[in-house]
């Protein structure tokens, strides 16, 4: 606790807060923070945040994220606004519409989401005029802050772990090819159908990926086996058609239809006007599949700057749990937040 209390003291003594007001389009108001660096910024840095009713300070602990190691924090935005400042570097970072209005939640779509963005940057660009500016986003953030950098001509664009492939490829990722392929390869049970006992008692402490569950409630016949395809991965089959159902819910029905017409990633990136590009990207993201980021990272105009991390996470804090099958959500990493520091520092040049 005293080291984290250091830390924070610390990272006031690079930077001030000053709240403010974000007016969208349709005249709503969203709360809003520029951090201050203690000298005069050459610089100002828009922060945009992942899916779901997140707060200007990034805070994404949730069932489906995880939560921040013990004493840590999972407010993945002030985190980086803080690492920035002590860089001398101005950052804006807000509320999605819906956290200070819960009536505006059925507005959390992607066409929203964006012209918000946008009434932000210009925000940013009118209380610090004549500075570079750039854009970071974390994994939702990092589609918004791209399709942003096609309307807007940035310096530098920022991105966390962003989704580049369909939304309905990203469901599939997280909710059934990541768990699924986690689960068996630490079982070594790839290529067999039935698992049995010895296995099963050798690994009955271990929580299901994403289920959170003990290995042995998969027993549904309570015979000490496993079987591969009728038992596990028919588990995740029906939990995936869970979240399929509740997606088609009016709470979440137009936030996934938003993003189901979009055109595919690699059609924005292309169409970006942005000096530089930096992606961040966990080796270990149960989210987002890394391969894909990689992939999908040279559709760009200008050759990306792609940092790569082993052993993190979606959140780029690590896994845990005895098999790495729980995932965190905070704090950053030191050696990202550092890096993040280190390339938005080109704005500064």
């Amino acid at each position: 606790m005293k080291t984290i209390i250091t830390l924070l003291a610390l990272a006031s003594s690079f930077a001030h807060a000053a709240p403010t007001t974000i007016t969208t389009f349709d005249g709503q108001s969203l709360h809003a923070d520029l951090m201050m660096p203690t000298t005069a910024p050459k610089a100002a840095v828009l922060i945009i945040q992942g899916s779901g009713n997140v707060d200007l300070d990034g805070e994404v602990t949730s069932p489906m994220l995880g939560s921040p190691l013990p004493g840590q924090s999972g407010k993945l935005s002030l985190q980086i606004a803080e690492s920035l400042a002590k860089a001398g570097i101005a950052t804006l970072r807000f509320s999605k519409r819906g956290v200070d209005n819960s009536a505006q939640l059925e507005n959390q779509t992607v066409p929203f989401i964006l012209k918000d963005a946008k009434s932000a940057m210009n925000t940013l660009m009118t209380k610090l005029p004549g500075l570079k500016y750039g854009v970071i986003g974390f994994s939702e953030g990092g589609l918004i802050a791209t399709m942003l950098a096609d309307d807007i001509k940035l310096d530098g664009l920022y991105l966390m772990a962003p989704p580049t492939r369909s939304i309905d490829s990203i469901l599939g990722y997280q909710f059934y090819n990541w768990p699924t392929k986690h689960l068996l390869g630490h079982l070594h049970a790839m290529n067999t159908e039935t698992i049995d006992a010895s296995v099963l008692s050798t690994n009955q402490a271990l929580n299901i990926p994403l289920l959170g569950l003990p290995l042995p409630a998969l027993d549904a016949n309570q015979d000490g086996k496993l079987s591969v395809t009728d038992e596990i991965l028919m588990a995740y089959q029906n939990f995936y058609f869970q979240v399929r159902g509740l997606l088609a819910t009016p709470q979440y029905a137009g936030w996934y239809q938003s993003l189901k017409v979009l055109p595919e990633f690699t059609h924005f990136a292309a169409n970006t006007k942005a000096d530089h590009v930096f992606i961040y990207q966990g080796l270990k993201d149960a989210q987002m599949n890394s391969s894909w980021v990689m992939e999908d990272a040279f559709a760009f105009p200008v050759k990306p700057t792609l940092h790569l991390y082993q052993g993190l996470g979606h959140c780029f804090s690590p896994m845990t749990g005895e098999y790495g099958e729980v995932k965190t959500t905070g704090p950053l990493s030191p050696s990202m937040l550092e890096q993040l520091a280190l390339d938005a520092s080109t704005l500064l040049n």
